[in-house]
């Protein structure tokens, strides 16, 4: 058992190893190509995000997804092309997206590409229980139970609408039950995946 243990510390160690190894070749792949400004640790925010970054890689290990999601969050809270105010508003979004598991932001984003079906989702007469079956069936996995078992989560962090007044089995399912907060991360990060992707796979 103690063995396994120990292996279990070393595997994560080169993950992490890993990661932090492929993360500081990205920031210097954005720094060259000026979507970062090579002083981004002096400006508002910059110091603490990144510390914020790599503590997360550190005591978390997170899959490549979350990773990724986050990241790009990141790099929009010290982007070169956002105004001051944006960059501190990017930088809630990514101490918010931090706290999310792969399962959550992968809900968002599905919700996201699916807001606009307004005629689905007035279909469903506002019960959750539809809203689980079309986001399980989105993703792929088709098990409701694995959305209700994120929900309160993204209820609790003001990202998805929550069950309505005394009807527990009903809520808004406008925009696909997502806030004006969820939709603005959901920008953030289209943007800045397809930004960072672009840049360093050049």
């Amino acid at each position: 058992e103690e063995a396994i243990q120990i292996g279990g510390r070393m595997v994560q160690s080169i993950l992490k190893g890993r990661a932090m190894i492929q993360f500081g070749r990205e920031l210097k792949r954005l720094v060259e190509k000026g979507k970062i400004a090579k002083d981004y640790a002096d400006e508002k925010n910059g110091f603490q995000a990144l510390s914020d970054i790599l503590l997360f890689i550190d005591s978390e290990a997170p899959d490549e997804d979350r990773l990724n999601a986050v990241k790009a969050l990141f790099v929009s809270a010290i982007a070169v092309d956002e105004t001051e105010a944006e960059k501190i508003l990017n930088y809630q979004l990514f101490k918010i997206i931090m706290k999310l598991s792969s399962s959550q932001i992968l809900i968002l984003k599905s919700c996201f590409d699916s807001k606009d079906e307004q005629q689905v989702f007035a279909s469903m007469g506002d019960y959750v229980q539809g809203w689980f079956t079309f986001v399980s069936q989105k993703i792929g996995h088709n098990l409701p139970s694995l959305i209700e078992y994120d929900e309160k989560v993204l209820v609790d962090l003001k990202l998805i609408t929550p069950r309505s007044g005394n009807v527990d089995e009903r809520a808004s399912l406008a925009n696909a039950r997502l806030t004006d907060l969820a939709i603005k991360i959901c920008e953030k990060l289209e943007k800045y995946s397809q930004e960072i992707l672009k840049i360093i796979e050049k």
